[in-house]
């Protein structure tokens, strides 16, 4: 490992504690990636992202913490948050190993206990996180600008702190993520997790008037096909990439867009983008949290939100899939 002077100053600023070595971390499309070694001889992980959007980093330390805190309870483990700033996060560094059966049955465990842990609301109360952004309520408006090439750029969903900047509430990827509170589960997927992407999609033509209806259709059903059950705390992110297995047969995830939801959301993510040991994660989470009768056939319906948050990301070839799963709710 080399030292790059500029990224070990600033983390030297924010831990106080000497950088001896940096060496840049592969993977990820949205912020740069760095490994530190400190004096002190722990190893550490820096992301960074030059102009990035208002409390970008600290909504992935909150929710981090926030997941964090089931971990007495046998939830899944986080890497330790050990310092965020406007324009980077530090965590401690975590050895990836590689998968195996045992390793996956404990991860499937770990999850149900964190889900078992629950939240206060479906969706964020600013307060389990530490705080107010302040201001009154956003109103979604539309994430607004172009990347070109049909896919758009997010900054924001409008709505106001006071000061005329707009209210963060979460992340996913760059991607603003609305966490008003709704009173059921069946109201917050339909108008926080699907009616502001799908506007987007539509509004940029993305997605055709026929798809969107159709997704528009099988929401609407939501309380008709969706288990009643109470906010679960969800990782809110969790795709393969975001499941570090580690050298001791562990699970650590990372990159939450953590909020209180309905429990076989964050199943429903790990099926679709596929993650090793997926059976049995999934046979030892229902072994200690049994699931609603159906819950396979309903994975699908869940996997509608990630879907558009793709079509937003990398264009529609991820609605028009979107459409098709919908498809099975009509």
């Amino acid at each position: 490992m080399a030292r790059q002077p500029v990224v070990a100053g600033r983390a030297e600023q924010l831990l106080g504690s000497a950088v001896v070595a940096t060496a840049p971390v592969a993977g990820g499309d949205i912020a740069t990636a760095v490994k530190l070694r400190l004096s002190n001889g722990r190893t550490a992980f820096l992301k960074t992202l030059t102009h990035a959007p208002p409390r970008f980093f600290a909504c992935e330390a909150d929710g981090l913490r926030w997941l964090a805190e089931a971990a007495a309870d046998g939830g899944v483990a986080t890497p330790e948050v050990l310092a965020v700033d406007g324009d980077c996060l530090i965590l401690d560094w975590i050895e990836a190993g590689r998968p195996n059966a045992e390793a996956a049955a404990r991860f499937g465990r770990a999850l149900a206990a964190t889900h078992r842990h629950g939240a206060p609301c479906f969706g964020l109360d600013a307060s389990a996180f530490g705080g107010s952004t302040g201001g009154g309520a956003p109103r979604v408006e539309s994430f607004g600008g172009s990347t070109g090439g049909g896919a758009p750029r997010v900054e924001s969903f409008g709505g106001s702190t006071g000061g005329g900047a707009p209210r963060v509430e979460g992340y996913i990827g760059r991607l603003p993520l609305p966490n008003r509170t709704l009173p059921t589960w069946a109201e917050f997927y339909a108008e926080r997790r699907i009616a502001p992407y799908l506007k987007v999609l539509r509004d940029k033509s993305i997605v055709s008037a026929d798809d969107a209806a159709t997704i528009e259709a099988a929401v609407a059903r939501a309380d008709t096909i969706l288990p009643d059950e109470p906010p679960a705390r969800l990782h809110g992110d969790l795709w393969n990439g975001n499941v570090v297995w580690t050298n001791d047969e562990r699970a650590v995830v990372v990159d939450p867009a953590a909020y209180g939801g309905h429990r076989e959301v964050d199943l429903a993510m790990l099926a679709l983008f596929g993650l090793p040991q997926l059976p049995q994660v999934m046979a030892a989470y229902d072994d200690v949290a049994p699931l609603a009768d159906g819950w396979e056939d309903r994975l699908g319906f869940h996997q509608l939100f990630p879907l558009l948050v793709h079509a937003c990301t990398f264009g529609g070839q991820y609605g028009a899939r979107a459409a098709r799963v919908a498809q099975r709710y009509l």
